[in-house]
């Protein structure tokens, strides 16, 4: 059965949700191998170090994709928005936690934002999410994933997911089923 994101891309049979599946299917497997390390509650881990980590478990999922951890290039020139988070036009530097693409190429799977949760500043996190996933807009991300990890009770304490510059209700709901 097509969804409405399918019908609006022009695909049949849901190829389009089933792929985006399939993308979220290799962050969550890493997600479970990573917090299956009880060590990670045990100190402070920082952001930095988690991502790191992440990116590595994530990595056999995603062959043929080159995964890279705050990845603040875009070929030669550094990677920004054309929109400010006040809305209004301009370029803001950014630097996504971890980036799935095709390195030299504009091909953008998946990209995630990452926070522990003691921090609770997620306003830039979601801006970003949302316009690395627009369409139309400069990078294309075929998905976008906002987690945030509670480390002490090894699990996903929040998670959003985006397609389209826009939170998708259905897969944010089957990605949160899989951490309850």
């Amino acid at each position: 059965m097509a969804t409405a994101l399918d019908e609006r891309a022009g695909l049949q049979g849901g190829t389009l949700m089933h792929e985006l599946y399939n993308t979220l299917q290799g962050l969550m497997l890493g997600l479970h191998e990573l917090l299956e390390d009880p060590r990670l509650g045990q100190f402070d881990t920082r952001e930095r170090a988690v991502m790191g980590r992440l990116a590595r478990f994530m990595a056999p999922h995603y062959d043929g994709w080159d995964i890279d951890t705050d990845h603040e290039r875009r070929g030669d020139d550094p990677k920004y928005l054309d929109i400010l988070p006040n809305g209004q036009a301009g370029q803001k530097p950014i630097i996504p936690d971890i980036i799935v693409h095709k390195l030299g190429v504009k091909d953008n799977l998946l990209v995630v934002e990452l926070k522990l949760s003691d921090n609770h500043d997620i306003a830039l996190d979601l801006w970003k999410l949302t316009h690395m996933t627009r369409q139309n807009g400069l990078y294309e991300y075929a998905v976008g994933a906002h987690v945030i990890l509670n480390l002490e009770q090894q699990t996903v304490a929040q998670s959003i997911i985006f397609v389209d510059g826009a939170p998708h209700p259905e897969l944010t709901d089957w990605f949160r089923r899989h951490f309850d």
